[in-house]
């Protein structure tokens, strides 16, 4: 993050197509947490989607069917909420230098 602000910084006092290639830069930065947050969110659906696909589902009820569509639901948002932490900690500690 102080890296982008001293290129503002910079780039405001330079004007011109430097602040157009630094708006992009933002810009791409800003992609990176939201595509390793949507793969993270997919790597971890595999399991479910496998396990409700090599299911028995003759023996299905509609009480059964609705504890398992909550379970799900509930599995969705927990998971989107763990891959959306996992990624930030992943996009603060690439700040963090170290020495």
């Amino acid at each position: 993050m102080r890296r982008l602000l001293n290129a503002l910084f910079r780039s405001l006092i330079k004007g011109g197509s430097h602040m157009n290639s630094l708006i992009a830069h933002i810009q791409q930065q800003m992609m990176k947490p939201k595509m390793l947050s949507n793969g993270l969110q997919a790597l971890f659906l595999v399991p479910l989607l496998v396990i409700l696909a090599i299911s028995n589902w003759a023996n299905v009820t509609i009480n059964s069917a609705a504890i398992i569509l909550i379970m799900v639901v509930s599995l969705l948002i927990g998971l989107h909420k763990l891959a959306n932490q996992i990624a930030s900690v992943i996009e603060k500690g690439a700040d963090n230098h170290f020495r």
